[in-house]
């Protein structure tokens, strides 16, 4: 079992049997304080006089405070809870946590009808195709994807988008995209061949009230377009946060697929760390860029539905590519469903 210490957030991952342990804290002062001198004393699985984790858990699960929120909501269900003890540096002091399986978690559940709809790829690309080397994404395999552009120059694309509900016809992008620019002076393609299929006009776009252009906090818009092609399918939106070490894909503006990895968040920044409107990931050094605006996917490969995630929306790079600057999707995903309801209800008036 392998332990790597992380603060608050996200608080350790363990690899067991190939299957991920995903804990949460709310920031007790307990877990603070071991965390801090784990960091602090550079501590690592092999230097632990103790063990760091005591306890076991026979299948994936994920793990909190027993204090949190969610662990008393399983606790009404009646839902199984597995208890561990976190030791800290010394061995002197220890927190207890709780473990939910993640069969008993509603998102995971078949029943859950949302989840069925959302983040399913054509692998063979629509219509289907052939792919012209080893890392070149199809048209329409993964088909939420959208490209945002003036409708003046309808052939060089602002940025990329993500459908991400179908009543509301909403897309998600930066906000360094399309803040200050009207509605009616942009257009969306659902594929970059002007030749087959016709733009589609932007009927409204949402920037976030808080956007701050030169931190790039908030840096997130959606925007409601006048129709979606029918075989169009909506990406997935966050239910909770994406688990450390997450392989997710994205593409760059020449359609090539990047591989990328949630790694610690706190290894993010030098001096300090990521607003929480904010995440990283990395991916290998000077490959392809990714498009700005364009999502950053995760497949749930736990799950039997095998859906597709929208976790982060492409700001930046750093260090040759190493280091990719997101918005993260999972903290605005209260505001998202907020904006396409109104969205939903505009064309409800409209009609």
């Amino acid at each position: 079992m392998k332990l790597v210490m992380l603060p608050r957030l996200v608080v350790f991952l363990i690899v067991l049997d190939a299957c991920m342990l995903y804990t949460k804290s709310d920031g007790t002062e307990t877990l603070d304080q071991i965390y801090a001198e784990a960091d602090s004393k550079n501590i690592t699985y092999d230097s632990l006089k103790c063990e760091g984790i005591e306890g076991r858990v026979t299948e994936c699960s994920e793990c909190y405070t027993c204090d949190h929120e969610a662990v008393a909501r399983h606790r009404t269900s009646k839902h199984e809870i597995t208890h561990l003890k976190l030791n800290d540096a010394n061995c002197a002091a220890s927190e207890t946590i709780c473990c939910v399986s993640q069969k008993d978690l509603k998102f995971r559940e078949s029943t859950n009808v949302d989840r069925l709809s959302c983040g399913h790829s054509n692998p063979e690309g629509y219509p289907r195709a052939l792919r012209s080397s080893i890392r070149s994404v199809l048209q329409g395999e993964y088909p939420w994807r959208a490209w945002i552009y003036y409708w003046q120059d309808p052939e060089t694309p602002l940025c990329a988008a993500t459908y991400i509900n179908k009543e509301g016809r909403t897309l998600l992008t930066s906000a360094s995209c399309v803040e200050g620019r009207r509605a009616d002076a942009l257009i969306v393609r659902f594929t970059r061949d002007p030749q087959h299929y016709d733009p589609v006009h932007v009927s409204r776009i949402d920037v976030h009230e808080l956007y701050n252009k030169d931190t790039q906090v908030n840096d997130i818009a959606v925007l409601s377009v006048e129709s979606v092609p029918s075989w169009m399918q909506k990406v997935c939106l966050p239910i909770q946060p994406v688990l450390l070490g997450t392989s997710c894909i994205a593409v760059s503006d020449n359609n090539f697929y990047l591989n990328q990895v949630v790694p610690r968040q706190t290894k993010c920044k030098e001096n300090g760390s990521l607003d929480d409107s904010l995440m990283c990931s990395a991916t290998l050094k000077d490959d392809y860029t990714p498009e700005l605006g364009g999502g950053m996917f995760c497949v749930d490969e736990q799950s039997s539905a095998n859906t597709y995630t929208v976790y982060g929306v492409y700001l930046a790079s750093a260090n040759n590519g190493l280091a990719v600057l997101n918005t993260n999707v999972t903290h605005f995903t209260e505001w998202i469903i907020k904006k396409a309801e109104k969205h939903i209800n505009l064309i409800r008036n409209s009609s």
